[in-house]
């Protein structure tokens, strides 16, 4: 598939006053993309008064390997320059991990002249409790190995959070427990063993909208309010709270005392929540603990015939959802 084509063509030349001698730069380019891959082919030449000229050509290509390795890319760049030979470079670089907190490149070079060679190797983690990163480079002359760690501490009422570095201003995440929930578009960041979290690089004085992947809430959390908008002063640190629930799934069908199951409408409610029941008698609840029985208040009219209530008990979950069948009386 053809992606598109460009040219460019850029040049000047100028001089200066009293003196006779002439600066010129000249640079031409052809970039074009075909089935993904990229390719940028590019001449240089420059003259500076008093110097010898400079020439260059260079070639790029960019080719994806997502069939493969997601999230990744292999590089070939060859370059000659005027009198100091052909250089070239290959690499591999690219994102890993389900939400990409892994990132990595490796390149090797080989410049023709000299016969020298050399590595470079790099990734970094980024992760609820700081960024770590790693790096080795060689050389025929010497070889670096580097790593290092950035993050904040948060001091708060319910303790201390670990985070990413901050920035100017960050929010905290309240998920009333709900340990191991992941936040859109921040990789790396998910709630701790007690549910929260922390969101840096917060723009000031402006609307922030932080959201949780549903998507990758663990099956005993159900949550209410799936985003929230915070505006945080300059420096400040504000709070967002996510109503969720840890515990079971589950689809009761409440049947009264007479053997008919509670009519459409009726509201049931527990000491977190409240929901309405559906034509059958069913109503949805989440955030049910095993082990530990939940009364359920049932009503559909202010009369003592037009309420029940119900006893959940589970004793164990196997299901995303959960069914069974009480008696609402």
């Amino acid at each position: 598939m053809w992606d598109g084509a460009s040219l460019y063509l850029s040049g000047y030349e100028q001089d200066y006053w009293n003196n006779s001698g002439k600066e010129k730069n000249l640079s031409l380019g052809f970039n074009h993309s075909v089935f993904g891959i990229s390719y940028n082919l590019s001449y240089s030449y420059s003259k500076l008064q008093g110097e010898d000229d400079d020439q260059q050509v260079s070639l790029n290509v960019r080719i994806p390997l997502s069939r493969w390795l997601p999230q990744s890319w292999a590089t070939y760049n060859v370059s000659n320059q005027k009198g100091e030979g052909t250089r070239h470079q290959v690499g591999l670089s690219g994102t890993a991990l389900d939400d990409r907190r892994l990132s990595y490149s490796m390149q090797q070079s080989y410049t023709d002249q000299d016969s020298e060679s050399s590595s470079n190797l790099y990734s970094s983690y980024r992760s609820s409790f700081g960024n770590l990163n790693a790096g080795y480079n060689y050389s025929q002359d010497s070889q670096q190995f580097s790593y290092g760690i950035a993050g904040g501490i948060v001091a708060h009422a319910h303790g201390i959070t670990l985070s990413q570095p901050l920035g100017e201003s960050f929010a905290l995440i309240d998920t009333n427990g709900a340990s191991g929930a992941r936040l859109q578009n921040l990789p790396g960041v998910r709630t701790d063993w007690r549910g929260f979290a922390v969101v840096p690089y917060l723009t000031a004085y402006n609307e922030n909208r932080i959201a949780m992947d549903t998507t990758t809430l663990p099956g005993d959390v159900d949550i209410e309010n799936t985003s929230a908008t915070v505006i945080p002063n300059s420096g400040a640190m504000v709070t967002a709270h996510f109503d969720a629930r840890v515990g079971a799934r589950v689809l009761v069908t409440l049947v009264r005392s007479n053997g008919a199951t509670v009519p459409f409408g009726a509201v049931a409610t527990t000491e977190k929540q409240s929901n309405i029941v559906d034509e059958g008698g069913v109503v949805y609840l989440s955030g049910i603990p095993l082990e530990k029985p939940v009364l359920l208040h049932v009503k559909w009219g202010n009369a003592a015939s037009q309420q029940c209530q119900a006893q959940i008990s589970l004793s164990a979950s196997t299901a995303q959802v959960n069914s069974l069948t009480t008696k609402c009386i």
